[in-house]
């Protein structure tokens, strides 16, 4: 066991030392000049306090460093505090004293100027030296606790940025073997008959790959490659479901550079897809629209079925997976600053994504809206 266990050392404490210290000297010597004159004694004493407070506070710094502040409580970190500073504040003074009173007239002057008056006078100063320390430590120990909750704020958006990109492998991992695998034989059966189709479906699948794999859950794209990579994966599955689909994209040309998360539309157009085609009459007719609305963009996916599942609305916390993932995809890129809405009507049921560019009063519900409109 050692006696000063390692600990994540405070950014900037050395140059935040210096800099106090330095202002220290700069007020006390305008202090001594304007008081008591510039001369030699006084220079050699203020440069020794200068310097020995910093070295003093720097080794109070090791000992502070051993205290859990965040698990100490206000009465017991000032009960520890306290006489560490009175300690530091005695050593400091008198330390001083003697070495600038030995270094301009010898110990002989450090002698006869503890036997000028009574020892009362010297509380005066050793108060006042002890406050300075009390309020060093004090700002060492809000410094360190800002640093020890930025810190930990990092770490958890760290372990959450890898977590999500976890999920977001985890949601590839799960579509991509099934619907690679009805894409191919869609692929395999063309061959024989439309060789030109066929390359194109080759294509559109190696390019949708490239985009959903793209980032790895993280970052933003711009609007128009999602919005690419939806075409594609439509032209695809519409191979495979022939005339029981017929789908359709629109995006307007005002949204295309607007970023949104990689990879989080398709999701919600997989699942349309999915629930349209088990509630729908034939054909399923599915649609996407991208435009800017008021404050941000819009984006609508509908079908012309209906959403089927546990009875909890798509757009809600506890509705359809792939909508949930991509809640918290936007919840990451846009936090309170997007909302999901889900509706039904003669025509079907429509999915509503709208992002804001900025956060105010009509949009602080970012989760769900289950209302018509």
């Amino acid at each position: 066991m050692t006696l000063f266990p390692k600990r994540a050392s405070l950014p900037g404490f050395w140059s935040l030392q210096a800099f106090g210290w330095s202002l220290y000297f700069a007020v006390y010597g305008f202090h001594m000049l304007l008081f008591r004159g510039g001369r030699g004694p006084n220079l050699v004493r203020m440069t020794l306090a200068m310097v020995f407070g910093f070295a003093i506070s720097s080794a109070c710094r090791l000992w502070i460093r051993r205290i859990d502040v965040r698990r100490t409580s206000l009465g017991r970190l000032t009960l520890l505090i306290l006489p560490a500073s009175a300690i530091a504040a005695g050593l400091w003074f008198w330390s001083v004293r003697f070495v600038s009173l030995s270094l301009t007239g010898g110990p002989k002057a450090f002698l006869g100027w503890l036997h000028q008056g009574p020892a009362i006078r010297f509380l005066y100063p050793m108060f006042m030296d002890t406050v300075l320390f009390v309020i060093w430590s004090s700002l060492y120990v809000t410094l360190k606790l800002w640093s020890d909750w930025d810190r930990e704020r990092k770490q958890a958006e760290e372990a959450l940025r890898s977590f999500q990109a976890r999920q977001f492998q985890t949601l590839c991992y799960q579509m991509n073997p099934h619907f690679l695998f009805n894409a191919l034989n869609a692929i395999r059966a063309l061959i024989g008959e439309d060789r030109r189709k066929a390359k194109r479906l080759v294509t559109d699948l190696s390019e949708f790959l490239r985009h959903s794999l793209e980032g790895g859950g993280s970052g933003t794209v711009a609007l128009s490659r999602e919005i690419e990579a939806v075409r594609r994966y439509l032209s695809i599955e519409s191979v495979r479901y022939e005339d029981r689909l017929e789908s359709a994209v629109e995006l307007d040309p005002s949204a295309a550079d607007y970023p949104v998360p990689v990879f989080f539309l398709n999701p919600l157009v997989e699942s349309a897809l999915r629930q349209g085609l088990t509630s729908c009459t034939f054909p399923l007719r599915l649609s996407v629209s991208a435009r800017m609305a008021g404050a941000g963009l819009q984006v609508t996916v509908r079908q012309s079925g209906r959403w089927e599942g546990n009875g909890a609305s798509p757009a809600s916390e506890n509705g359809e997976a792939k909508v949930r993932w991509v809640r918290r995809m936007l919840e990451s890129v846009y936090p309170g600053r997007h909302r999901i809405g889900y509706d039904c009507d003669g025509e079907g049921a429509r999915l509503r994504i709208e992002l804001f560019n900025r956060t105010d009063g009509t949009h602080e519900e970012n989760g769900q809206s289950t209302g018509g409109g």
